[in-house]
């Protein structure tokens, strides 16, 4: 008996998001009971798992590289991981964090807010069947693994001329940065292509050693993108979890930890060989220079003192202790803002600085948290980061603990109209799923502003929206001209 498929050439018999069935659920249930029970703060606990097990179901979508639940996940354990820290040390949470008891409000507040979060974008996604897996392998298929790697390269090249280029007009800053990060679609080109046809790992591992060195060797050292794209790309080739799946996304996971452990450990002293002692985000050394300085930090420092670098990546992930502060403090001492905050986000979306040059800038962040949470920060910045409240908090100063929803749940339907527009694309569905988590980084970061989250999302999707008519249908073309057989470049390992 034939089985009808739909237009996206996916069966229609697979579900479109993750099903859990009576056996998950007989493991699930008592394991978040127990787990609940074990904890200082057994109801919050409780309720933090099962918004886990809710964004799984509502986000994950079998088929397709599970960016939504990725993101998702992020600002859980933004969220949560306090909680977690808080069971396993004895304490309970506003003594974990030194806070009074807004953070316990704070945390709910949050998890409801990832709730409506959720909730906007699958609302979008209403209508959009299973992932078109065998349409993308196809294309894939069909493609060529050395073009793709050549066009890497191509793009490197391209993307370094736009980022230096980026500070000389700053009417066109946010846009060019836009574009220049859309340089990930190249790497996850290749990563999947390489995870489909199965061969071509040593151009795969060139790539991946190349972001990882060039992410270390930066001011802020963002070295963990690559390796998330390479687990969406491993994801994207093979959507069906198994132990082998689960096994090699482990491993990746594994080496985010360890590495941003270590590099917690090293970091400021890191910045300080930066930029020279002068206290500045601006990096004097030379590439080998900095190379030679990381690793023997790394090698000598971050790696000796795990523990401790682990305990500073707990502190710097779990991000509720600022909207705990705010909650103390608004409205008993400051009023709403009645919509300031997204206020300002909106404005600048369309104020453009390129056609509106006399446009305010932005407020330090670090003087609106000191602000609002009452805190003397200056001391913690060292002048080389910023401290943000964080979107939810600002969604609370400025409509309260239930209005806070209203505009959180927009920001998942603007969220979920982009995934659904990436997803449907009856072609070049690969240069799609590879540009939604660049478009769709905003989406993890429960500690960035409205207005960062608003506007680089915004811009993001503008410039891949551009791409996708001017660049990528020409190397889509292009990528389809040959086989990968006359041996040009080492495609096997």
């Amino acid at each position: 008996m034939s089985v009808a498929v739909s237009r996206s050439g996916s069966l229609r018999s697979r579900p479109a998001y993750l099903r859990l069935g009576a056996p998950v659920w007989a493991l699930i249930a008592p394991a978040l009971m127990i787990l609940a029970a074990l904890s200082t703060e057994p109801t919050l606990t409780f309720a933090s798992l099962v918004v886990l097990v809710a964004g799984a179901q509502l986000l994950w979508r079998p088929g397709e590289p599970p960016i939504l639940f990725a993101a998702f996940f992020i600002q859980w354990l933004q969220i949560s991981l306090s909680l977690f820290r808080a069971s396993f040390y004895g304490l309970e949470l506003h003594d974990l964090l030194a806070s009074s008891d807004g953070i316990v409000t704070a945390t709910w507040l949050s998890l409801f807010g990832l709730i409506a979060l959720a909730c906007g974008v699958r609302l979008m996604l209403r209508g959009v069947g299973p992932g078109a897996w065998d349409v993308l392998i196809f294309e894939i298929q069909q493609y060529s693994l050395k073009k793709a790697f050549i066009a890497y390269w191509i793009a490197q090249i391209v993307f370094f001329e736009l980022e230096t280029v980026t500070w000389w007009y700053p009417g066109l800053t946010q846009p060019l940065l836009a574009l220049s990060n859309l340089r990930w679609v190249f790497f996850f080109v290749v990563a999947t292509i390489v995870f489909v046809k199965k061969r071509g790992y040593s151009l795969l591992i060139i790539l991946f050693l190349f972001e990882l060195v060039r992410g270390f060797l930066s001011f802020f050292s963002d070295f963990t993108q690559v390796f998330l794209i390479a687990a969406l790309a491993f994801i994207t080739a093979r959507p069906k979890i198994n132990t082998w799946t689960l096994a090699v996304t482990s491993v990746i996971f594994a080496g985010v930890l360890v590495l941003s452990a270590a590099w917690s450990v090293v970091k400021m002293d890191y910045r300080d060989f930066l930029n020279g002692g002068t206290g500045r985000q601006i990096v004097t050394a030379s590439p080998i220079d900095r190379l030679d300085r990381i690793s023997d930090l790394m090698l000598n420092q971050g790696l000796t003192h795990l523990s401790k670098g682990f305990d500073m990546l707990a502190r710097r992930i779990e991000y509720t202790y600022f909207f705990g502060r705010v909650v103390d403090r608004v409205p008993k001492v400051l009023p709403y803002d009645d919509g300031a905050f997204w206020g300002d986000a909106v404005l600048r979306i369309f104020t453009p600085r390129l056609l509106f040059p006399d446009k305010s800038p932005i407020l330090l962040e670090v003087l609106t948290t000191q602000h609002y949470a009452g805190l003397n920060l200056s001391w913690m910045t060292n002048n080389q980061t910023e401290i943000p409240l964080g979107y939810m908090a600002e969604s609370y100063i400025d409509f309260g603990s239930v209005g806070m929803l209203v505009p959180i749940f927009l920001l998942g339907l603007l969220f979920g109209a982009q995934y659904r527009y990436l997803i449907t694309q009856p072609r070049y569905l690969l240069f799609a799923y590879g540009a939604a988590p660049v478009i769709l980084m905003p989406m993890a970061q429960y500690g960035w502003s409205a207005a960062k989250i608003l506007g680089g999302n915004v811009t993001g999707f503008a410039a891949f929206y551009a791409a996708m008519f001017l660049v990528v249908p020409r190397i889509h073309r292009w990528l389809l001209a040959s086989s990968d057989s006359d041996g040009l470049l080492p495609v096997a390992m």
